[in-house]
């Protein structure tokens, strides 16, 4: 944790560490989408790296209509052996890779999710994807009006010059 850091204007923000890895995948229903491989250092202070399976995870909360159906936790590695093996199953017909990191001992594992669980992770998969697409299509859309607004401004500053040497 960083703590007083002055990012200018005399504001101090105390800023948190991230979780551990472990801390922020184990226990949880996940939807992860793997896609490379990236170096992982463990936090164990060894300095060895070792290679993690770089994923998009999505944790899947209830299919409550008042609360969100997912948790977006974005980019993140999968350094453990047994998980890293069960994503690696992934296909193009198939690439979400659905289960729940846990603990053994000093091993972790991806267990399958229970037949409880399937319909609640496809609704929070589809709610993700959709909001996604929204999102990219909003960001296109802003993208576009700002390119239209730049190429009107030489319009109008040379419209204004014109107007002005007229007078």
């Amino acid at each position: 944790m960083s703590n007083g850091d002055d990012f200018g204007g005399g504001v101090k923000f105390t800023i948190p560490s991230p979780p551990p890895i472990a801390e922020l995948l184990t226990d949880k229903l996940l939807a992860l989408y793997p896609f490379g491989t990236v170096p992982y250092e463990p936090p164990d202070g060894s300095g060895r790296q070792r290679e993690a399976t770089d994923c998009h995870a999505v944790e899947v909360r209830g299919d409550a209509e008042d609360s969100k159906t997912y948790v977006d936790l974005g980019r993140v590695p999968v350094p453990w052996d047994q998980p890293r093996r069960e994503l690696s199953k992934a296909n193009p017909e198939a690439p979400w890779v659905l289960g729940t990191i846990v603990k053994r001992d000093v091993a972790y594992f991806l267990n399958p999710p229970r037949p409880s669980d399937l319909r609640r992770a496809q609704i929070a998969l589809s709610d993700f994807l959709a909001d996604r697409r929204a999102a990219r299509e909003a960001a296109a859309a802003q993208a576009a009006k700002a390119a239209q607004d730049t190429a009107k401004a030489p319009a109008k500053a040379a419209g204004a010059r014109k107007r002005s040497s007229a007078r």
